[in-house]
């Protein structure tokens, strides 16, 4: 997230993040057997899904939106792998990478037309200044909201299936996250693209990115948009292709796969309009709504205070475990054992020296006695 735009779009998007999933999936066999292993990772992943949508929502740099947005559909791809939705989660880990690498660029854009800023508070009205980036920002929004018809819409609901059919109670997680993931997409849409601008100085010198920028952004909103017919009946089917990968798999009750439908679609509109009305309109009802959830900003901001967590319990203890090591262990023994080995060299040294003082009659001496000794030990061997 922190590396240029072009890294982050290929890392947090297509590649490096999605190895595990993809992992998984190919040592399926592996995981069928071990099903109290798979029922942890759906949990994880369900639960990981939740909790990163929940800091998404807070953030306010546009690139760690995304950056966290990505933590989250990874939890739904493990909850896939987790149920045996194998396919599916290998359907949404390719669309995925069309609609994050999509956003990802197109906050580059907007990066690059505001000459660095990312602070999304200090935007607003970019949709007149940048109206390439603008469109293919609300396609991949669209997409990753799970807008109906969107790439992103088929590919979520196939996971949302599958939970659906393991356990309703993870299902009832991904379908809420599905709600907030539809809700901050939209926040990262409403707050830079419309609206007064926030920072005067910063709007006027806004510009749309040139085309060598925008086209491949075009060309990722078309493949956000058409992506879902990987995997559509009567069109083509993904999880087919990849049967001889993952092994073939029975597919979802129709009811199922209809109610699932029914409701991601349902949730992503809603999630749109809550948006829609308490960042486009402003309105008191929509405030009324968030009210709530206020009390939950903080922790938010502060990433559930897993950081804290970690270097409360984690980091601080064995850096002072490591300064008693070092003081020890390294300085007292290593350092000693190091030091001792030229302390005896030269005390060997200084000895023996003193038998190379450059007279003659002494090395004569010396060998006499070397001669004496060694006639002396074969005639009493003998």
């Amino acid at each position: 997230m922190a590396g240029p735009t072009p890294v982050s779009a290929l890392i947090h998007a297509a590649t490096m993040v999605t190895a595990g999933i993809y992992m998984i999936a190919r040592t399926h066999v592996l995981w069928e057997i071990a099903t109290s292993a798979s029922v942890t990772a759906a949990w994880i992943g369900a639960l990981t899904a939740l909790f990163a949508a929940s800091i998404a929502l807070v953030q306010t740099d546009l690139k760690k939106i995304l950056a966290y947005s990505t933590v989250s559909q990874l939890g739904y791809m493990m909850l896939g792998v987790g149920v045996g939705a194998y396919g599916a989660s290998i359907f949404h880990l390719v669309t995925h990478a069309f609609f994050k690498a999509l956003l990802f660029l197109a906050a580059g854009s907007v990066m690059h037309g505001l000459h660095g800023e990312l602070d999304i508070r200090k935007m607003g009205g970019l949709k007149d200044k940048m109206p390439s980036t603008f469109r293919t920002f609300v396609i991949g929004s669209a997409a990753l909201a799970g807008i109906p018809l969107m790439s992103g819409f088929f590919s979520k609901d196939a996971i949302l299936t599958g939970a659906l059919e393991a356990n309703p109670a993870l299902y009832v997680i991904g379908l809420f996250t599905a709600l907030l993931t539809a809700f901050y997409s939209f926040r990262a849409v409403f707050i830079p693209f419309f609206g007064k601008p926030r920072d005067k100085h910063l709007y006027d010198h806004a510009h749309e990115s040139p085309a060598l920028m925008t086209t491949p952004l075009w060309i990722l909103a078309a493949l956000a948009l058409i992506g879902g017919l990987l995997n559509l009946p009567f069109v083509a089917s993904l999880e087919h292709w990849l049967e001889p990968a993952l092994g073939h798999h029975e597919e979802p009750f129709l009811t199922y796969e209809l109610l699932a439908l029914t409701l991601s679609a349902i949730i992503a509109v809603v999630g749109y309009l809550l948006a829609y009305e308490r960042y486009f309109k402003n309105s008191p009802r929509a405030r009324q709504l968030t009210e709530p959830f206020k009390a939950f900003q903080s922790v938010a901001e502060h990433k559930w205070y897993v950081d804290e967590f970690y270097n409360k319990f984690i980091v601080n203890p064995i850096r002072r475990s490591s300064e008693v090591l070092a003081s020890f262990i390294d300085r007292t023994v290593i350092d000693g054992f190091v030091n001792w080995i030229p302390q005896v060299s030269q005390t060997l040294g200084d000895s023996v020296r003193y038998l190379q003082n450059g007279a003659v009659p002494t090395y004569a001496l010396s060998i006499l006695v070397g001669v004496t000794v060694i006639v002396a030990y074969f005639v009493f061997a003998a």
